[in-house]
C-alpha cells in the first residue's frame, strides 16, 4: 500500500513537472506562431494548432533531457552556470529539433532535404540563428525558476512567488543583545 501510495505521488509530481513544461513551451511556440502570422501576414489562427504540437513534442523532450540528467555539469557552482549552460543546451536542442522539422516537412512536399535546409524556417540560417538567440533569451528565466526552486526548495519559492504578502517587508526585526539595549546613564 504504501509504495502504491509513493509512485502515486511520484506520478502527479512527473505530471506536474511536464505540465509546467508543457505551459511554458507552448506560451513561446505561441508567440513565434503568433509573430510568423504578423509578419508574414496570415490570418491569427495560423499555426497556433502547430504550436500546440511543438510545445508538447519539445516539452517532452526537455523532461526526457531532464530525466537523463543532461546539462547537469554545474551543479556545485553557482546557480547563474547551471541557468545559462541550460538555456545554451536546450536552445541548441531545440534548435536542432527544428532544422529536422524543417527537413521533414519540404520532404513531405517532395523537397530535396539540401533544398529544405537552404529554405530553413522561411528564411535560411539567418532565420534559425535569430530564432536560437530569442529561444536562449526564454529559456534563462525558465531554467532560473528551477535552479531557484532547488536551492530553496519548491514550496519556498511556490510560497514566495504565489502567496499573498500581509505587510510590506515581511522580514521581521532583528532582536538586540541586551547589551546594546542598555544605554549609557
Amino acid at each position: 500500500m504504501l509504495n502504491k501510495q509513493k509512485l502515486k505521488e511520484r506520478g502527479l509530481d512527473e505530471a506536474r513537472r511536464f505540465l509546467f513544461r508543457f505551459i511554458y513551451v507552448w506560451a513561446f511556440c505561441a508567440l513565434f506562431a503568433l509573430h510568423k502570422t504578423f509578419v508574414l501576414r496570415g490570418s491569427i489562427g495560423d499555426g497556433q494548432g502547430l504550436a500546440i504540437i511543438n510545445a508538447f513534442i519539445l516539452a517532452k523532450i526537455i523532461f526526457i533531457a531532464e530525466t537523463f540528467h543532461v546539462a547537469e555539469h554545474f551543479a556545485r557552482r553557482p546557480p547563474i552556470y547551471a541557468v545559462l549552460y541550460k538555456s545554451a543546451v536546450f536552445t541548441i536542442i531545440l534548435i536542432s529539433f527544428r532544422v529536422a522539422e524543417d527537413v521533414l516537412h519540404g520532404m513531405w512536399h517532395g523537397k530535396p532535404i539540401a533544398r529544405s535546409i537552404l529554405e530553413l524556417a522561411g528564411g535560411g540560417v539567418q532565420t534559425i540563428a535569430c530564432e536560437g538567440i530569442l529561444i536562449f533569451i526564454v529559456l534563462l528565466p525558465f531554467f532560473a525558476y528551477i535552479e531557484i526552486s532547488r536551492a530553496i526548495g519548491s514550496e519556498e519559492l511556490h510560497s514566495l512567488l504565489f502567496r499573498i504578502r500581509t505587510r510590506a517587508g515581511t522580514i521581521q526585526p532583528r532582536v538586540q543583545h541586551q547589551e546594546s539595549q542598555k544605554r549609557p546613564a
